[in-house]
């Protein structure tokens, strides 16, 4: 029950707050044949309503790979109450917030996020995003394999360098034609072969790729097998792809 209705008002089960004030109220319980009747009462006050703050966000220069790991001051973000609401980082291969400041540890993208926490007066805040760039600097790669070789060769050895001195990895789009293996280019079938040779970019250099056609020619090497089939005292030898015994001959262990 409710001693101050104007404020709060209930109905035996539910508390319902009407208006700014001190709101009085009382919990009990009714005289049983065991138990003895039992009250609470509470003084509580009721406050505005809590609103959503918008927060004061500003910009961060975007940056350049150069000389990482290195350390920016960025703007400051107050709550409503004046305390600082700090970042929190979400790209850490890029970033990583300390206070008012970010470390930068590579290129890419940095995003920061903000969100003042809920108190007695305001509500959380929306989740504020802000994000620069961290321009990594451009890498060349060496890839020159030779333009014309004959299927008799079966493969062909690859090699690339990346001006950043990272790996290089290898991939072709004629698989039919002929296939990748690490660094080894297979000779599959005649035709125009398509290597590419791609560096996928380091903290600080940004991917590179190069792509070479290779000219395959020639007709496929079949590899032949002898084996040797026994009759009796009879001998004789067999040459081809899969070869077999004629009737009635056995292959020699």
């Amino acid at each position: 029950t409710s001693s101050t209705p104007t404020v709060c008002s209930a109905d035996g089960k539910e508390l319902k707050l009407i208006t700014v004030g001190n709101c009085t109220f009382k919990v009990s319980t009714p005289k049983t044949k065991d138990y003895i009747l039992k009250e609470s009462v509470q003084n509580v006050t009721i406050t505005e309503r809590r609103i959503k703050p918008d927060l004061v966000m500003g910009t961060i220069d975007n940056q350049t790979a150069k000389n990482l790991p290195k350390i920016i001051e960025i703007f400051r973000v107050y709550s409503p109450t004046g305390f600082p609401v700090l970042p929190i980082g979400t790209t850490p291969t890029v970033c990583n917030p300390n206070g008012f400041y970010v470390q930068i540890v590579g290129g890419g993208t940095c995003t920061l996020t903000y969100q003042s926490e809920a108190t007695t007066s305001n509500l959380a805040s929306d989740l504020y995003s802000v994000s620069f760039e961290v321009s990594r600097d451009p890498q060349t790669i060496t890839f020159s394999p030779t333009t014309n070789v004959n299927l008799s060769s079966r493969s062909l050895a690859l090699t690339a360098i990346a001006s950043s001195g990272a790996g290089v990895i290898f991939s072709t789009i004629t698989p039919t034609i002929c296939s990748i293996s690490g660094s080894t280019l297979n000779l599959l079938s005649a035709g125009n072969c398509a290597v590419t040779a791609t560096q996928g970019g380091t903290a600080t250099f940004a991917p590179v790729s190069a792509t070479a056609n290779i000219v395959i020619a020639g007709s496929p090497v079949v590899d032949r097998t002898t084996i040797t089939c026994v009759k009796g005292k009879s001998t004789k030898r067999v040459i081809g792809v899969n070869p077999k015994c004629p009737k009635g001959f056995k292959i020699r262990r």
